[in-house]
């Protein structure tokens, strides 16, 4: 890229090389240093816009990506509970979930990057039984959908402190409770119902 200090020798340069082709009639030296000069700072140009839109690629692509974990965490904890009603969750499908929830939840964690605005709160939540399960489910599907209707979701332009740490809260929630049904999601017995 073309530092103002570049830009200014460049410009002195071919001041003087416009003097010197002038006075001595050697306009073609004052094409050559005016190409010269020319296709640096287009090379320059070009490089510069092709870096911005890596960057805007970049912005995009993790945009997507937020799009795809914050919709499939929803759509995940929506599909539990409509198995835990219909009575047709197996063991398998709970862990499976459960993980998938788990990892969408730790990439948007990732990618909100709003530091340590919180800390996970304790889970005390004993899982024991399948109706117990069914409980931790319906209290991941209720984080899940708090973090989602969170107002910092719907403006990124104001940045609010306290909605900030309650989403980082949530989120870390979910995380955690995932990760508790997850591991002890062998133990569940539709059966028992």
């Amino acid at each position: 890229m073309m530092t103002p200090f570049i830009g200014w020798v460049a410009g002195n340069m071919m001041k003087r090389a416009t003097i010197k082709a002038m006075s001595t009639g050697k306009m073609a030296l004052l094409g050559m240093v005016a190409g010269l000069i020319l296709a640096t700072s287009w090379g320059d140009v070009l490089a510069a816009r092709q870096q911005m839109t890596d960057k805007e690629r970049e912005k995009l692509y993790l945009r997507q990506q937020f799009a795809r974990h914050f919709k499939s965490i929803q759509e995940t904890s929506q599909s539990l509970i409509r198995a835990i009603e219909k009575k047709n969750l197996s063991a398998n499908q709970l862990s499976r979930e459960a993980r998938l929830i788990n990892r969408s939840a730790k990439s948007l964690r990732g990618m909100m990057a709003l530091g340590e605005l919180a800390k996970p709160e304790p889970m005390k939540i004993g899982i024991e039984s399948s109706r117990d399960f069914d409980q931790a489910i319906r209290q991941l599907a209720q984080l899940i959908h708090d973090f989602a209707h969170n107002p910092i979701h719907q403006n990124s332009k104001v940045f609010n402190t306290r909605l900030a740490a309650r989403a980082q809260t949530d989120l870390l929630s979910i995380i955690s409770l995932s990760k508790m049904i997850e591991e002890q999601s062998g133990r569940y017995d539709p059966a028992s119902h």
